[in-house]
C-alpha cells in the first residue's frame, strides 16, 4: 500500500502498529522506549514527551504556517519537547478539541488516535489542498492520500463509480459528490471526521463556512484604497511565512496571479528564487515572453520547459496513473512538465497561483455576472458603464452566460438534459441505458438564483472545479518530490476578508482583477500589469488530438461498451476527433482521458 504513494515522500516513514483487546480497545504494540508520539519525522522524541501524550498519536500531512503563534497564544506556559508543528497540534487539541482546527493556517490532511476515547479524528483543511480519501465498510476503516493506495489492499475492490462517470461528462463534475471508484469516499474540505471504534459509528461535521459580501455600494476610490491595502498587506504576509529556507522556486506563467506571487518573492528573498514556464514553439498558445520578462525584472531563474505531443503519448497511463481520475485537458500535462523541470533543478517547494481567478473575478464570464449584479441591485446606468468596456458583442455575451451560468441550473432535470443532447453533440454516443439510470442526478446539482457575483465567485472557489485543480497541481507535484504553496488558497484571513470585498471592487471599468492589480501595481512590469490576453495554460491541446488519433484508437477499442455507443464511437473516429479550431476542447479530451484512465486502473 505505502509503495504506491512512496513518491510522495518516504524519508519520513515510521510506523506504530495497534493491538485490539476483548473489549475492541487498542493500544500500541510498542515498548515504552521505542514509541513514537508523532509520526513522520526524522527525529526521536524524548521519553517523558512520549508519556505527556500517551493517548495520544497524530498523523500529519502538510504544512500549518501559523503553529508558531499557536504556541505563544494558547500554549505559552507549556514546555515544549521539540520545534516541531505536531506536538503544537497535539497539545492545541488537547485544549481544544476540535475547535483546534479553526485556528489552523495552511494545508494539512491530519488523522488523530485517542486511546482514550478509542476515536480517530480526521481533519482536511478548508479549501482542499492536501488529499484525503477513505474507505469504510462493516466496520473496517482504511485512509491514504491516494486513492491508488486504497486500491492495493486486499478488501477494496477497484470499482468505477457510474455515478461519477456520469457526473462527469454531463454535469461538468469531477467527484462534485461522489469519486470515480466506488466503495472510496473522500473527506471534503474545511470537515472533519470522527470514526468510534467502540462503535463503529462515523460522523462528518464542518468546522468552516466561508461567506460573502452581497451588496454592490457605488464605487468609491477611499474605500477602494483601502481594500487594497488590506489585500497587499495580508498577501505579502501570506507569503511571508511560506517562503523556504532553502532556494524558493515557483510556476511562473506570465500571467497577474503567478507574477504577483514572483514579484513579492523576489522583493522578500532578493536572491536565488528560480521560476519554471511551460512554454511552446507556436506563438498561439506560448507566453513565456511574459515570464520572461517578469524573470528578468526581478532577476530571479527562468527556466522553461516545452511539452510536446510526442511525449504527451508515451506518457499518457503516467499521467492517468499520477492523478487517479481521468483528466480534462493537455494542460494539466504542461503543468507535470514544469513540476518535472522544477525537481530536476533541485526545488523542493513550488508557489502556484491557483485560487486568484475566483477570488477576484478573472475570467471572462465573470464580467457579465457583474453586469447582471449592478442591474439588479443599482440600476441600469451602472449596468450599462460596465458594458461598454466590453465592445460589440455585449448583449449576446451576456444573454448567453446567463443562459448557461444563471437560468439553466435552476431548471428541472429533464429540460436541461434536453439541452444538453441538443447543444453537446458528443454526449449523443453514450448508452441510452446508461443516461436513463443517472438522469435524475441533474436535481442534485440544481441552483437557486442569485443576483450576486460574489456567490458565484464563492462556488467556484469551494466547488468541485477547483478541488480538481488543487487535485492536479498536488499529484503533479508530489510525483515529482515537491510539496506546491498556494497562498490564494491556504490563507484563511485572505479569503474571508476579498469575499467581504464587494464584487463591483474586484471588477472595474472592465477590467478583472482590478483589485490585486492595483494592491501589486508598483511592483509589477507594465507588460504583465496592462495586458488582457490571459491564455489560461493554453496548450495545443486540439491540434495534439488530431495528431493523436491513431496512438488513442486503441484505448477505445478495448473499452467495454456499457457507457459508450462504441461501434458509433469507433465509427465516426476520425470526424469525431477532429476538433474546430485550434484551442482547448475540454469536452473532446475528456474521452481520451477517460479511455486511459479505464485501461490504466482496470475498470
Amino acid at each position: 500500500m505505502l509503495d504506491k504513494i512512496r513518491h510522495r515522500g518516504a524519508d519520513g516513514q515510521h510506523f506504530i502498529t495497534f493491538q485490539a483487546d476483548a473489549q475492541r480497545a487498542l493500544r500500541p504494540a510498542l515498548d515504552q522506549t521505542s514509541a513514537q508520539m508523532i509520526w513522520g519525522q526524522n527525529w526521536s522524541v524524548a521519553p517523558d514527551a512520549v508519556y505527556q501524550y500517551a493517548h495520544l498519536h497524530l498523523l500529519l500531512d502538510g504544512a500549518i504556517y501559523n503553529h508558531l503563534e499557536l504556541r505563544q497564544r494558547w500554549l505559552g506556559q507549556h514546555s515544549f519537547q521539540t520545534p516541531d508543528q505536531t506536538e503544537t497540534l497535539l497539545l492545541l487539541y488537547e485544549t481544544l478539541g476540535p475547535q483546534a482546527f479553526n485556528y489552523l493556517e495552511g494545508n494539512w490532511a491530519l488523522v488523530l488516535f485517542d486511546e482514550q476515547t478509542q476515536q480517530l479524528i480526521v481533519c482536511r483543511d478548508r479549501v482542499g489542498i492536501s488529499p484525503f480519501y477513505y474507505f469504510y465498510e462493516s466496520g473496517t476503516f482504511a485512509f491514504a492520500s491516494e486513492q491508488k493506495a486504497l486500491l492495493a489492499l486486499p478488501f477494496v475492490e477497484a470499482k468505477m463509480s457510474r455515478t461519477a462517470v456520469f457526473d462527469f461528462f454531463f454535469l461538468q463534475q469531477i467527484e462534485g459528490q461522489t469519486g470515480f471508484f466506488e466503495g472510496i469516499e473522500e473527506l471534503r474540505p474545511g470537515h472533519y471526521l470522527t470514526f468510534d471504534l467502540q462503535t463503529d459509528g462515523l460522523e462528518t461535521k464542518p468546522y468552516f463556512q466561508l461567506t460573502n459580501q452581497g451588496d454592490l455600494p457605488p464605487f468609491d476610490q477611499g474605500q477602494f484604497d483601502l481594500y487594497t491595502e488590506k489585500v497587499r498587506s495580508l498577501l505579502q504576509e501570506s507569503i511571508r511565512v511560506r517562503i523556504p529556507r532553502d532556494k524558493p522556486s515557483a510556476l511562473l506563467s506570465g500571467g497577474l496571479d503567478s507574477s504577483v506571487l514572483v514579484t513579492e518573492i523576489a522583493r522578500q528573498r532578493p536572491a536565488a528564487l528560480q521560476t519554471f514556464t511551460a512554454a511552446f514553439r507556436d506563438p498561439r498558445f506560448d507566453e513565456s515572453q511574459y515570464a520572461q520578462r517578469v524573470a528578468a525584472a526581478v532577476g530571479a531563474q527562468w527556466t522553461p520547459t516545452y511539452p510536446k505531443r510526442e511525449s504527451l503519448e508515451k506518457e499518457l497511463e503516467t499521467l492517468a496513473y499520477c492523478h487517479d481520475i481521468p483528466l480534462t485537458s493537455a494542460g494539466t500535462y504542461a503543468q507535470f512538465c514544469a513540476m518535472r523541470a522544477a525537481a530536476d533543478q533541485g526545488a523542493k517547494t513550488i508557489f502556484d497561483g491557483q485560487g486568484a481567478d475566483a477570488l477576484f473575478g478573472g475570467h471572462l464570464p465573470h464580467q457579465a455576472l457583474l453586469w447582471w449584479s449592478l442591474w439588479r441591485q443599482q440600476g441600469w446606468r451602472a449596468m450599462r458603464r460596465e458594458m461598454q468596456y466590453f465592445g460589440p458583442g455585449a448583449w449576446q455575451f451576456l444573454l448567453r452566460i446567463l443562459m448557461k451560468n444563471a437560468w439553466l441550473p435552476q431548471q428541472s432535470g429533464w429540460l436541461r438534459h434536453r439541452f444538453n443532447q441538443y447543444y453537446f453533440s458528443e454526449l449523443a454516443y453514450f448508452q441510452p441505458d446508461f443516461v436513463a439510470e443517472h438522469r435524475e442526478r441533474y436535481a442534485l446539482y440544481q441552483q437557486s438564483s442569485t443576483s450576486q457575483l460574489n456567490a458565484w465567485l464563492q462556488q467556484e472557489y469551494t466547488g468541485s472545479g477547483m478541488r480538481f485543480l488543487l487535485k492536479c497541481v498536488d499529484r503533479s507535484a508530489a510525483w515529482h518530490g515537491l510539496r506546491p504553496v498556494m497562498p490564494y488558497v491556504d490563507n484563511s484571513a485572505l479569503m474571508q476578508t476579498v469575499f467581504q470585498v464587494p464584487a463591483n471592487f474586484k471588477l472595474w471599468n472592465g477590467e478583472g482583477k482590478h483589485l490585486l492589480r492595483e494592491a501589486f501595481r508598483s511592483q509589477l512590469p507594465p507588460a504583465v500589469l496592462e495586458r488582457r490576453d490571459k491564455k489560461a495554460l493554453a496548450t495545443p491541446n486540439n491540434l495534439w488530438i488530431e495528431a493523436m488519433r491513431p496512438h488513442i484508437k486503441p484505448y477505445f477499442e478495448a473499452l467495454p461498451g456499457d457507457v459508450f455507443q462504441k461501434e458509433k464511437l469507433l465509427r465516426d473516429f476520425t470526424q469525431f476527433f477532429t476538433t474546430a479550431g485550434p484551442f482547448e476542447n475540454y469536452r473532446v479530451f475528456k474521452f481520451i482521458g477517460f479511455a486511459v484512465w479505464r485501461k490504466v486502473f482496470q475498470v
